[in-house]
């Protein structure tokens, strides 16, 4: 594939991922009343800190130091190792970024690296994007998971897999799996759950939601 048309490709690719045809959903209305966890004023106080010197050294040396670096070609490695010369302007940035809340456009820039994951790929999905970021956009990244985590406990309900550590999608399938088969061998008068049941079709992208919905209960098989 030309490099024009690989571009092009990419660029499809990426709308249609973060694209949807879903105008509005009665989902979240319906739901809205689960939601019984939120964060005091002191957490959010806490969360809205300036960022100070230790926080931005942590989240450097978090990263793996040479792992493939972004547009300006600079891995976490060179910052590590020349940190008594790049400390006062990284942090200078890092700062600027978390005043004002947005990410400047050259430290935004990525390369996406796309890795075939079949011999004669023809789809978005055939391949692996591999993002690049830029060093300073992974460390601000660290920043603010380091502050996040330890409120994920209090906002993140344990069934939400993708959000458990070693858990997987993949044990959202089993679990739906194992629904399917019980209610199929399930004895009784005639008819089936399954069959008052709306099955909805488990989408990618900003409908990345898979639920069962009947009048009365609502089960969620993917976060």
């Amino acid at each position: 594939m030309e490099e024009m048309g690989l571009n092009e490709f990419t660029l499809t690719g990426y709308k249609k991922l973060f694209s949807t045809e879903l105008v509005y959903s009665t989902l979240s209305s319906e739901v809205s009343h689960f939601s019984s966890c939120f964060l005091t004023k002191e957490e959010k106080n806490r969360l809205s800190l300036q960022i100070s010197e230790e926080e931005i050294r942590a989240g450097l040396w978090a990263l793996k130091a040479f792992k493939a670096p972004g547009p300006n070609g600079l891995h976490a490695g060179f910052f590590q190792y020349f940190l008594h010369d790049v400390k006062e302007s990284v942090c200078m940035e890092i700062k600027r970024i978390f005043a004002s809340g947005s990410m400047p456009d050259y430290l935004n820039r990525t390369l996406i690296s796309l890795i075939p994951k079949c011999q004669h790929p023809k789809t978005f999905r055939s391949y692996k994007p591999i993002s690049l970021c830029n060093s300073v956009y992974k460390i601000v990244t660290k920043i603010v998971v380091g502050r996040i985590r330890p409120l994920l406990n209090k906002l993140v309900s344990p069934v939400q897999a993708a959000f458990v550590p070693s858990r997987k999608g993949l044990d959202n399938i089993i679990i739906a799996c194992e629904l399917i088969h019980f209610i199929n061998n399930k004895r009784g008068k005639e008819g089936t759950l399954q069959s008052e049941w709306i099955w909805r079709r488990p989408m990618i992208g900003l409908n990345g939601i898979l639920y069962i919905k009947s009048s009365k209960l609502i089960i969620f098989l993917a976060s």
